[in-house]
């Protein structure tokens, strides 16, 4: 036989005795009212060594909750002179536990047909019931266990093609109670891929004798999408694959747990990466403007006339306020990331882009540029407003510090529907970005693209600070001397009804 067969030895012990000792009967003579006239010489081994039954009523023996059970049956027999159905009943023991019987009775009558006393057969089943609560309780804790480890079993007989599920397993699969499974019906729970990664282990499991174990994703028949884990093993008999056993583990939420997991991973890291970013401005990049600081006030100290003292006064203001403006830049970004709550408006996109217009008005026309605003498609998107109109602030602002010095600039604002999902384009002509050679550091701090750039390096970095606090992303697709497309989705999690 198979080493893979085990089965618990109290139970085991159990059966053995079941079939190889005869269960112990009394035969009693009584009368209806339960007298007893006779009992045969096996009485002590049911009742109890020491226990004299002649001249007792059967019924003092009886447990007190089965006395009107065996009543009834005494007075059926007596009455119908019938052969009753049998019981179960318990009854007492001289010095011991209770004993559980099974009671048949049968009526004597005489050559008249009358019902003169009654056979009373007492069969001793406690070792039976013993092992049935045994068997009960063992199937309860592996019900429970199951339940509770979310675990169901099976196995595949090799010869008969015959495929059992346990109920855990029904459960996990949402099958109807018809529900037959086969090999080829259980198929239906599985793409091609993962059932071709399952069948796979199980030839591994047949041939190598070894423990395999896979993880994949199933549709139940109900259409809910879950993770298991399948574990195999075979059970050989002589070298011959006989069975395959396997276990069925319902890992939808540790999955779940992973993936939350990993995405705080991923957060965690793009806090660690902003922190370096900020170290780096407070290390290095703010150094050089401090630094300066110092040697133009000592030259405003030593200035010779008013002319000089103006002159070193107009770069000391230009200094701090390129100062001031990068750290506004920096908070700005930080204050985003950070804002617990952030109350969102429903925006008329064309309304919203010309009011920052407006405001950049004199940069424009300084730029000879041109805006155009294109929401035929999504007129009205769900933003906070402040934050939109800095975004569209920015990238417009950036196009016309980089516009190309060959020709008129030209900006194009659009906002789209795609999958959806509320997006935002801004696109210009303008000197244009190499992504191969910046593309990695295109939305950090301190990045500027352009030799001659006039940019603090942190507008980029606080439009995707911005984008993504809100549960968005931005793209961008740019070449040299060609232009740049920026493109937010607004919110990648939000789908807008058709």
């Amino acid at each position: 036989m198979s080493s893979d067969n085990h089965t618990p030895l109290d139970v085991a012990t159990g059966l053995d005795n079941l079939l190889t000792v005869l269960p112990s009967e009394v035969i009693l003579l009584n009368s209806p009212s339960g007298q007893i006239h006779f009992a045969s010489h096996a009485a002590p081994l049911v009742f109890g060594e020491g226990e004299r039954l002649g001249g007792q009523n059967f019924l003092d023996k009886v447990h007190v909750d089965d006395r009107n059970r065996v009543r009834d049956l005494f007075m059926e027999a007596a009455t119908r002179g019938a052969h009753p159905n049998p019981i179960t009943i318990r009854i007492k023991r001289y010095l011991q536990d209770d004993a559980w019987v099974v009671l048949f009775c049968v009526a004597v009558k005489d050559g008249s047909g009358r019902v003169i006393e009654l056979h009373t057969t007492i069969r001793d089943i406690t070792q039976q019931i013993a092992l049935r609560d045994k068997i009960i309780e063992s199937d309860k804790l592996s019900h429970m266990t199951n339940l509770l480890a979310k675990v169901g079993g099976w196995y595949y007989d090799v010869e008969t093609q015959y495929l059992h599920w346990s109920e855990e397993i029904r459960q996990l699969h949402e099958v109807p109670f018809e529900f037959e499974p086969t090999m080829e019906n259980s198929t239906q729970f599985y793409d091609d891929h993962d059932m071709a990664t399952l069948r796979q282990l199980a030839i591994d499991a047949v041939e190598t004798g070894e423990m395999k174990v896979a993880e994949v994703p199933m549709t139940t028949a109900q259409n809910n999408k879950k993770w298991i884990r399948v574990i195999f093993r075979a059970a050989h008999e002589e070298g011959i694959p006989r069975r395959l056993y396997g276990a069925t583990q319902d890992i939808t939420e540790i999955k779940s747990r992973e993936q939350e997991l990993a995405s705080v991973v991923m957060e965690l890291t793009d806090q660690r990466d902003q922190l370096e970013e900020f170290s780096h401005i407070m290390s290095h990049q703010l150094r050089a403007p401090i630094t300066n600081l110092s040697p133009l006030v000592s030259l405003l100290a030593e200035a010779r006339d008013d002319k000089e003292r103006q002159d070193v006064q107009a770069t000391l203001r230009d200094a701090v306020e390129a100062l001031r403006m990068l750290f506004d830049d920096v908070s700005t970004a930080v204050r985003v990331r950070y804002k617990e709550k952030v109350l969102e408006e429903r925006l008329n996109v064309a309304e919203t882009a010309n009011h920052v217009l407006e405001r950049i008005s004199s940069s424009l026309r300084d730029a000879g540029a041109t805006v155009r605003i294109h929401t035929e498609e999504c007129p009205f998107v769900d933003y906070p407003s402040v934050y939109l109109q800095a975004i569209l602030q920015q990238l417009i602002t950036n196009a016309i510090r980089f516009a190309h010095l060959g020709r008129k600039l030209e900006v194009d604002i659009y906002s789209t529907l795609e999958h959806g999902r509320q997006v935002l384009i801004v696109r210009d002509n303008g000197a244009g970005i190499d992504l191969e050679r910046f593309g990695q550091k295109m939305f950090r701090l301190k990045s500027t693209f352009h030799r001659h750039s006039s940019g603090r390096g942190v507008g980029l970095f606080m439009i995707r600070t911005i984008v993504e606090a809100l549960g968005g992303e931005i793209e961008v697709d740019s070449q040299p001397d060609v232009g740049s497309m920026f493109r937010i989705i607004l919110h990648t999690n939000r789908i807008e009804p058709l």
